[in-house]
């Protein structure tokens, strides 16, 4: 995939909030999906649109995560 983007990221107490996307390649759209859940995050990396989500890639965990994962314990309920 030949897509560069920019992050823009505020750091808070709890997590990074996402500011701004910025797509600088000019040739191809930037999709982005986002859904604000509970930590953990489990972040799914689709190559387009139409993959389904059993072929995403997970990145799990995040490394903003990493010490919220050492004292709470996954909820089940939170999966996808």
């Amino acid at each position: 995939m030949a897509l560069m983007c920019n992050w823009v990221v505020l750091l808070t107490q709890l997590i990074p909030l996402l500011l701004q996307v910025w797509n600088t390649n000019e040739r191809e759209d930037l999709q982005v999906l986002v859904i604000i859940s509970r930590p953990p995050v489990k972040v799914f990396i689709y190559e387009d649109w139409s993959m389904p989500h059993t072929a995403a890639k997970l990145k799990f965990p995040y490394h903003w995560d990493e010490e919220c994962l050492l004292t709470t314990p996954p909820s089940a309920k939170d999966e996808l």
